[in-house]
Order: C-alpha cells, then structure tokens, then sequence
C-alpha cells in the first residue's frame, strides 16, 4: 500500500513539473517529500516434505533343498529275445475303373429355311366426297290470288361414303422343317414315388344327447345343466 502511494506522488510530481521555460509567471510548485519505509520481505519458503520411511524388513527364509535320493541299484534280469510283430495284411483292392463318357448324340442338321413373302400393300380406301346438290330455284310469286306455295324439299341426304376397311390378308402358312432322324437319348426311370401313408386321424365321437327334462307321475323333471369341459388334443 505504500508503494502504490509513493508511486502515485512521484507521477504527479512529474506531471507538475518546472515548467517556467514556457514563458508564464508563476512561482513553481513546492515539493514535499515524502519518506515510505521498504516492504520488509516475507518468509514463504516451503519446505520439502519429509522422505518416506523405509520399508519394514520381511522374512524371506528359504528352508534348504532336500537330500538328493540314493541311486537305485538294478539287477541283472535274464529275459527271453521278443520276436517282431507280424506285419500288416496288405491292403484290399480297390476298384478305381472309371468307364468312359457315352459318346455325344449326332449334331442335329438344320436346313435353311426360306424367309417369308413381304405382307401385301394396303389396298385403298375410297375417301371421295361427292359435291352437295344445287340448291332449287327460288320460287316466282304472281300478283294473284294464288294458293299457298308448299315448302320446298328437304335437301337430299348425302351420299354414303365408303368407310370399309378389308380385313388383313391372312398369314403366310408357317414353314414345313424337315424331320431330323435322331435317335432320342432314353432319360433314366424316375424313381418311384413314395408310398401313400394313412395319416386320418378321425374325430372323436360326440357324446349321445341327454335330454333335459323327464316325465314322471307327478309332473316334469328337469335336469340341471352340467358344465362339460373338452380336453384339446395337440
């Protein structure tokens, strides 16, 4: 804290320096000075952190490895020679022939065939329109009495036009291909088809109807209804 006041009075003491060069008739500032004491330094050693403690001794005793066991003593065994075992049987033959692929059947022989006739042109279609008749000269009127003139004619109705088309000409017969003597090649029997197996399972027989009520001599008789309960059969 007393350095930042020295601090602050020296820069003012800057700032308000002799400036009587400058031409101005002023009596220059009086300076006071300011003593400060230093800053006694602190103490902030660390010291260092005192080192571990050995580790505690631990008993490692190895006991001594046992006495070795005295050699065996072997003794002289008088034994017969062992005959050598008899020797394999030889293997059984084998049937490894492969007969030879049958022969390929003969190359069919294709003749060349014709190729077929253009289809005719279309023939044509009658599209003419024949002209609307005149029309019928007006009527002369006379100055007379004269009767009621009738309306003329309905104009004719126009000629039909020929709008039939002509069935397309019928197709070229298909071409005749020459049988080609093969001897077919017999494909295997297929093999015979599984025997039919009785897999019905008929249902169960429903129980014979009990009827509810009976006749007595003194009267009806009713039965009561039994809950009856199906076990399913999976």
């Amino acid at each position: 804290m007393k350095l930042f006041v020295a601090l602050s009075f020296a820069l003012l003491a800057f700032a308000a320096a002799d400036v009587s060069h400058l031409g101005y008739d002023y009596p220059a500032p009086h300076h006071e000075e300011v003593k400060s004491e230093p800053i006694a330094p602190q103490n902030t050693y660390i010291p260092p952190p005192p080192p571990p403690p050995p580790p505690a001794p631990q008993n490692t005793y190895i006991p001594p490895a046992p006495p070795a066991p005295p050699a065996p003593v072997h003794e002289a065994v008088h034994s017969q020679p062992i005959a050598p075992p008899p020797p394999p049987p030889p293997p059984a033959p084998q049937n490894t022939y492969i007969p030879p692929a049958p022969p390929a059947p003969p190359a069919p022989v294709h003749h060349p065939i014709a190729p077929p006739p253009p289809p005719p042109p279309p023939a044509p279609q009658n599209t003419y329109i024949p002209p609307a008749p005149p029309a019928p000269p007006a009527p002369v009127h006379e100055a007379v009495h004269s009767h009621p003139i009738a309306p003329p004619p309905p104009p004719p109705p126009p000629a039909p036009q020929n709008t039939y088309i002509p069935p397309a000409p019928p197709a070229p017969p298909a071409p005749v291909h020459e049988a080609v003597h093969s001897h077919p090649i017999a494909p295997p029997p297929p093999p015979p088809p599984p025997a039919p197996q009785n897999t019905y399972i008929p249902p169960a027989a429903a129980p014979a109807p009990v009827p509810s009520a009976s006749l007595e001599a003194d009267g009806y008789h009713y039965k009561t209804v039994r809950r009856v309960v199906y076990r399913h059969r999976f």
